[in-house]
């Protein structure tokens, strides 16, 4: 027999922190895919998975998923792909890494205002 499940705001809280926790981990394990083009700057999944946590987790909570890798690669974790540290955000990949923040923001801002809806109007219109 099936059962509803009644969530509660305490656990709305807990299942944002998990969602946030949860791309914390895609982003540290997407920058762990490294393809190098002969740059300073490898090509790595990462950016994706930063456009990926906006648009699954919303603007905030994407925004803060990205924000918190950022300061975890401070703290020293090696969890990006140019190290670790202060050196990892002073380097040729710093841009990178800290507009992770606010292309998380508007990848999410664009869904929640329905931009995830006009490929089908662009498509149907082919």
């Amino acid at each position: 027999m099936l059962r509803s499940i009644q969530i509660t705001r305490t656990d709305d809280h807990l299942l944002r922190l998990a969602g946030i926790a949860f791309f914390v981990v895609i982003l540290a394990a997407a920058a762990q895919v490294e393809i190098w083009f002969g740059g300073p700057v490898p090509f790595t999944l990462q950016v994706l998975a930063a456009l990926l946590a906006g648009m699954v987790l919303g603007a905030r909570d994407g925004a803060a998923a990205a924000l918190t890798y950022v300061v975890l690669i401070r703290f020293g974790l090696p969890i990006a792909a140019g190290g670790a540290g202060a050196a990892a955000l002073t380097g040729a990949t710093a841009g990178y890494l800290l507009g992770f923040v606010p292309a998380a923001f508007v990848a999410g801002w664009l869904v929640e205002h329905g931009a995830d809806r006009v490929w089908q109007r662009w498509l149907a219109g082919l």
